[in-house]
């Protein structure tokens, strides 16, 4: 899965991601993330496991490499 095929290259944003993974009472990793395309359509991104520890990661590198932009801009990283 590619987090850039959601939206074109700079023309989505992350608009609501959690700061932790969350670990399910049966032991396995939870992450989501809201990306919203320029024209306001909203993708929610939900994944479990490894793929959880991923996005999480990409997640962040997204929010600290646009920590200095308006809005946080989806680069091309790809999970």
């Amino acid at each position: 899965m590619k987090l850039i095929s959601l939206c074109a290259s700079g023309t989505g944003r992350i608009t609501k991601h959690s700061d932790t993974i969350t670990k399910m009472n049966n032991g396995i990793e939870y992450y989501c993330v809201e990306v919203t395309s320029k024209d306001g359509i909203q993708y929610g991104i939900q994944v479990f496991g490894g793929e959880a520890i991923a996005l999480y990661n990409i997640t962040m590198k997204i929010i600290q490499d646009t920590t200095n932009m308006d809005d946080h801009k989806v680069l091309s990283l790809s999970l």
